[in-house]
């Protein structure tokens, strides 16, 4: 994977640990955990500062991994970040903020927060917006991935979204 750099001609600085998303159709990092330094899966918070131009992309999954029926996904929609977690139940719950798009090329702070049944999406200064009925989905605890999916897991489960093509720091 490269740092970020070129070809985004609106951007003033990426920092040194700015990762940049995209090279290649399966571009993803995975995050292990080790040990019992597992995530709380109904109480966390995720932060992470982005850069894209793309209007299109998968940015963070957590899911269960076997059959993708349980999940967080976070995806960048039309230029809009979504969040859509699926629990027990056949519909999935969606958070998206509408005030600003983000595929502008310049950076954005984004922040997730789940809290039992709440869930907050928080996106550069603006106020956040949340849903209060969110499920608790059963996702494997050690492994999340960042930037889309390993190949196999894209055509097994059927999912539209791309990978995220773009640049991702302060994770």
């Amino acid at each position: 994977m490269k740092t970020c750099g070129g070809g985004f001609g609106k951007a003033v600085r990426d920092g040194s640990d700015a990762v940049r998303f995209g090279i290649s159709k399966s571009s993803h990092s995975r995050v292990n955990f080790e040990g019992k330094q597992y995530p709380n899966i109904s109480d966390f918070q995720l932060s992470f500062s982005m850069r894209t131009e793309q209007p299109t992309g998968m940015i963070w999954v957590w899911a269960n991994y076997k059959n993708f029926t349980r999940y967080f996904y976070l995806n960048l929609v039309d230029g809009y970040p979504v969040i859509e977690v699926k629990g027990k139940h056949p519909e999935p719950k969606i958070l998206k903020n509408e005030d600003r798009r983000l595929d502008d090329g310049h950076w954005h702070d984004v922040v997730i927060i789940k809290k039992e049944r709440e869930l907050i999406l928080i996106v550069d200064e603006l106020l956040p917006v949340s849903i209060n009925d969110c499920p608790t989905p059963k996702v494997m605890r050690r492994r999340m991935y960042i930037g889309g999916v390993i190949s196999k897991h894209r055509s097994s489960f059927g999912l539209q979204t791309p990978g995220y093509e773009g640049c991702i720091r302060d994770l």
